[in-house]
């Protein structure tokens, strides 16, 4: 074989080497994936671990939203968390990967009221891999709270808050409360909605239909 062609030969193999080790990384607002670390085969359901912790549970909460998909930018961003009764804050359940990985940074008035309520700029970076998530798929959502702290410590029975903070269009969002009692009980209840700086223009349906149960450890 002539010396130019054994060169040509060798610089195709080496192109074929380089790019078999690159990966194209699929963006986030396209994303199917709702991982927060848990075995089960709905890709809309998953639950929360942040501490290894062995301490006895109450019971957990499964909670419940339907989402939309809305097809602008500065959108789709989504935060749930936990408080107790007098709001002070316990811990986050989900967290869209952009505004949890430093997203806030650029666009603070994302998910305002979760940044504020959970310190996130102090968040450990377990928490931060543990939480944040791609962009939720549009659908039913259910989420599990173990009822345990940020430390992995059991609550203590009582009355608690769950909130969900949707980013609808740059700052405009929708902001979900209920309440749900953790004790020996099983029960339910239903978020009720709070529209912020809501832009008539712009007044697309992320999330609705928004609901938590809470069933005792037996």
């Amino acid at each position: 074989m002539k010396s130019p062609e054994i060169k040509t030969l060798a610089l195709s193999m080496g192109m074929l080497v380089f790019l078999s080790g690159c990966s194209v990384k699929k963006p986030d607002n396209i994303s199917n994936n709702t991982a927060i670390t848990n075995n089960t085969s709905n890709p809309n359901e998953s639950g929360s671990q942040i501490s290894s912790s062995n301490e006895q549970s109450p019971g957990s909460v499964k909670i419940k939203y339907n989402l939309s998909y809305i097809r602008k930018l500065a959108s789709n961003q989504v935060a749930v968390w936990i408080e107790d009764s007098n709001g002070n804050y316990i811990r986050s359940i989900y967290a869209s990967n952009y505004t949890a990985s430093g997203g806030y940074k650029q666009r603070s008035e994302a998910l305002t009221e979760w940044i504020k309520k959970s310190k996130w700029e102090n968040a450990s970076k377990s928490e931060i891999d543990t939480v944040s998530s791609a962009t939720q798929s549009p659908g039913n959502i259910t989420l599990i709270w173990d009822c345990k702290d940020t430390k992995g410590s059991a609550v203590k029975p009582g009355k608690y808050v769950y909130k969900i903070e949707g980013n609808i269009y740059w700052g405009s969002r929708v902001l979900y409360s209920g309440e749900i009692e953790v004790g020996n009980s099983e029960n339910d209840s239903t978020a009720k909605a709070n529209y912020i700086n809501k832009d008539s223009k712009n007044n697309d349906t992320l999330i609705k239909n928004v609901s938590a149960e809470y069933t005792p450890k037996k």
